[in-house]
């Protein structure tokens, strides 16, 4: 057995037609495999927090010693105010089709463009890959709170992700907003949605020296807010893409100074509960008709 303690700190329970289980189910789980702490992470919230508290305390008041973690794998975009003047001049040039009806043009707007009260379901076909469309432009990240301090600057960063013009679709935050309400959080990258891996699927046309580049710049913006506190996030699968990204985020990681951690970005609590995760995923309204509707035979042929 490894004497290396592995800590989740990339978990999710309550995310809408991504995860299953309870907090309380995935702390059970953790606890039976040797597990003495959690993070649960889930997409631009924080409604796992009171399950994990209660829960938590139920296992610590009948000797099972466990410690919740606090945190969200928010939606990123380097500045909110560029990112909607773009997104404003997408909908204007895109949203409106017009036609003539006795001699009179009519403008008709295109409800797929019109989706600011939508429920937020990730969209794991988009964030890991290049966004070519600006409305869907946002990158994953994963922050962690250290204290109460960090607590309530997360909670009032997700606030601020659903209000004016960083909720559009997605609730999102950006480098403005870490600046002001960093203290007491821990900054991961994430996974192939994160914004380093965003710079791997921006620049892979152009090579490896032009990825690491960007990775570089984007890195240092991090550290600037961060210091000591932001991480180079690694994961393993069997994607390609993911440890030719490992790889160079170790790189950069090296050459700037900063650790890495290791995590599984887990979705369920149990593993023989893969296929219905898969299962409920599909239920979502996003993969509606544009996803093959069959099953995988067993978890060797799920599409990462």
């Amino acid at each position: 057995m490894s004497r290396i303690k592995f800590v989740g700190l990339h978990a999710h329970s309550l995310s809408i037609f991504d995860s299953i289980g309870y907090p309380s189910e995935h702390y059970d789980s953790c606890y039976e495999n040797g597990g003495t702490s959690l993070a649960i992470t889930d997409h631009g919230h924080m409604n796992a927090v009171p399950y994990q508290i209660s829960h938590s305390k139920i296992m610590n008041d009948n000797g099972k010693s466990f410690k919740p973690l606090f945190g969200a794998e928010m939606y990123f975009n380097h500045s909110i105010l560029e990112w909607a003047k773009e997104r404003d001049k997408f909908r204007n040039e895109k949203s409106k089709k017009k036609i003539k009806k006795t001699g009179v043009e009519i403008e008709l707007m295109d409800s797929s463009l019109d989706e600011e009260n939508s429920l937020v379901i990730e969209d794991e076909n988009t964030s890991k890959s290049e966004i070519k469309n600006v409305l869907n432009e946002r990158r994953h990240l994963i922050l962690l709170a250290q204290n109460q301090v960090g607590l309530n600057n997360l909670y009032k960063l997700v606030s601020l992700s659903y209000t004016g013009d960083n909720f559009y679709r997605f609730p999102r935050i950006d480098f403005d907003l870490l600046k002001k309400y960093n203290d007491g959080l821990i900054c991961l990258t994430a996974c192939q949605g994160g914004p380093l891996f965003g710079c791997y699927w921006k620049n892979m046309i152009n090579g490896k020296d032009a990825i690491y580049k960007s990775m570089v710049d984007l890195s240092k913006q991090f550290l600037s807010i961060f210091q000591n506190r932001f991480y180079g996030e690694l994961q393993w699968n069997s994607s390609k893409d993911q440890m030719i990204g490992n790889q160079m985020i170790l790189d950069v990681a090296k050459d700037l100074g900063f650790k890495t951690v290791s995590t599984c970005d887990s979705h369920y609590p149990k593993r023989e509960q893969w296929l219905s995760r898969i299962l409920y995923k599909k239920l979502g309204w996003l993969n509606k008709n544009k996803e093959d509707k069959s099953l995988p035979d067993n978890i060797d042929d799920v599409r990462l």
